[in-house]
């Protein structure tokens, strides 16, 4: 017979309830009742951080809420999430601010939490406020914790707010700030500040990078369709030169003699086809070629979180190659400059170097 416990198989598993005590069960519905919101933001750019600057996320947050609650954290800490995977985690700021990483790796995000328990003039007891900060490299790799990347600021507010985020962070350093509070006017007040300061980390691309930009669909277009159709053309004449030569054609007579010959049996049309098939093929590489070579100009220049001398010295490395990019477009100016001046002055003679 059941005497109403939750039972399996065997028989019952589970005690009978105990009741609270009065005291409880008001504590219990008091935590019920709190109306708990929940703020996300997002805000995306380039960033170049130290150790320092991290830090001050923590020291603007403590700050404000010391100045206006007159309380300090209880709970801080600190994590590293690393290029091979792996991770570190830190019970307080001191004990980051004085860590210094031996192992041939480097941070790619890094999250800052923070808890108060908080007492409001209309309040009888202390309330649990908590804030996330995290910071994701444009490196960061998708097995360390997902992120939301969709537009540069992102922005959510609300009584339960679960966001369903990607791993596309697009090439940008990535910001994002979660402050789970009870009220709406102090989360409000410390949303600002943490906007602000992010804001003050992200660098402005410099004009030199937005004329890259600018530049950088039209030189493809060009790039694409005036020296890539030329080169094509090119690669059809040579090839036609080339088979009509195998036969012995050595003057332009000859030449359309056996053009002839081929009309007749058939076999001017295996010429065409093959001919098309190699030009169209180059066609494709070529531009996904030059595709390549702008997507470079408009690349932002990496974000990157530098805690020791390793992670200055790989910094030093990246921004070389990302300033390789003024030679890609050099690059793509000299050919669109050296196919316009062979069709002006030299394309009879290079197609007489072929025959």
């Amino acid at each position: 017979m059941s005497d109403g416990r939750a039972q399996d198989d065997h028989g019952p598993v589970l005690p009978a309830t105990v009741p609270l005590p009065a005291e409880d069960q008001a504590r219990v519905s008091r935590a019920r009742t709190i109306d708990r919101k929940v703020i996300f933001g997002a805000l995306r750019g380039v960033f170049d951080l130290n150790r320092a600057q991290i830090e001050s996320f923590f020291h603007v947050i403590d700050q404000r809420i010391s100045e206006q609650n007159h309380r300090t954290p209880i709970v801080c800490e600190v994590a590293v999430y690393y290029s091979d995977g792996t991770s570190r985690k830190f019970e307080s700021v001191t004990s980051f601010s004085n860590y210094s990483e031996t192992r041939n790796r480097f941070p790619t995000v890094v999250t800052i939490h923070q808890a108060y328990d908080l007492r409001f003039p209309d309040s009888s007891e202390s309330e649990r406020q908590s804030i996330d900060i995290e910071i994701r490299t444009s490196e960061s790799i998708s097995e360390t914790i997902d992120m939301v990347a969709n537009d540069r600021q992102l922005r959510m507010a609300g009584d339960n707010v679960q966001v369903m985020v990607g791993n596309r962070t697009g090439e940008y350093g990535v910001v994002t700030y979660t402050i789970n509070h009870s009220r709406v006017s102090w989360g409000l007040d410390l949303e600002g500040h943490i906007k602000s300061q992010i804001e003050k980390i992200l660098q402005e691309p410099t004009s030199v990078d937005l004329a890259l930009r600018k530049v950088a669909g039209p030189l493809n277009l060009v790039t694409t369709v005036f020296v890539g159709l030329y080169l094509t053309n090119l690669i059809i004449d040579v090839f036609f030169i080339f088979l009509y030569q195998r036969d012995g054609a050595t003057t332009e007579a000859e030449t359309l003699k056996v053009a002839a010959e081929y009309l007749v049996n058939g076999q001017i049309a295996k010429f065409i086809t093959a001919s098309l098939v190699v030009a169209g093929l180059f066609f494709v590489f070529f531009s996904s070629f030059v595709s390549r070579m702008t997507r470079a100009l408009v690349r932002p220049k990496p974000s990157f979180i530098v805690l020791d001398a390793g992670d200055e010295l790989r910094r030093s490395e990246r921004l070389k190659k990302h300033e390789k990019r003024w030679l890609k477009f050099a690059g793509l100016l000299l050919l669109d400059i050296g196919v316009a001046t062979m069709l002006i002055l030299a394309e009879g003679s290079i197609l007489k170097i072929f025959q």
